[in-house]
């Protein structure tokens, strides 16, 4: 692009000397159109160049962009499936766990209901001893009840048989 030069001194003292400008705003529109027409403006063929650089960059950029994708998406299926392999060992551990403790608690259960069943067995067994006990002790009292009633009866029916003899006799 081709450069301009500007003498802002001579065109500010023209703006004061011609235009009637006050110093100060001389010297600040000098500036400005110094500014203005400084070569770093764009000219559009500049910004076609810049355009079709920036194509071509973004180009490169997609490219090594899907690259790393490409390659950011394997490593995580990779970890994905090692995760999943680990999670999976872990599973199995843990109802391996599970079935060992199930099986220890059947095994309690099972020693706590023949432990409850001796007991009871034992308690039956106890109360069967007293019942026999308290029905051998009814049938002594029984077997004396019915031997004082029936010695009663027969001291009744001898007085009897004395009396009637006696009388008739």
């Amino acid at each position: 692009m081709a450069r301009v030069a500007i003498d802002t001194l001579a065109l500010a003292q023209k703006l004061r000397d011609r235009a009637g400008f006050t110093s100060e705003h001389a010297e600040e529109t000098a500036r400005a159109i110094a500014e203005a027409l400084d070569p770093e403006v764009a000219t559009r063929s500049d910004i076609e160049a810049l355009a079709a650089v920036m194509r071509s960059e973004i180009a490169e950029l997609r490219g090594e962009l899907r690259a790393e994708m490409s390659a950011l998406a394997g490593e995580l299926r990779a970890e994905m499936s090692a995760l999943g392999g680990e999670l999976r060992a872990e599973m199995s551990a843990l109802v391996g766990e599970l079935r060992a403790e199930r099986n220890a608690l059947a095994g309690e259960l099972r020693g706590d209901r023949a432990a409850l069943r001796g007991e009871l067995e034992s308690d039956i067994s106890a109360l069967r001893g007293e019942l026999k006990s308290d029905m051998a002790a009814m049938k002594s009292d029984l077997t004396r009840l019915v031997l004082t009633v029936a010695t009663g009866q027969i001291a009744l029916l001898l007085a009897a048989m004395f009396s009637l003899q006696r009388l008739g006799g």
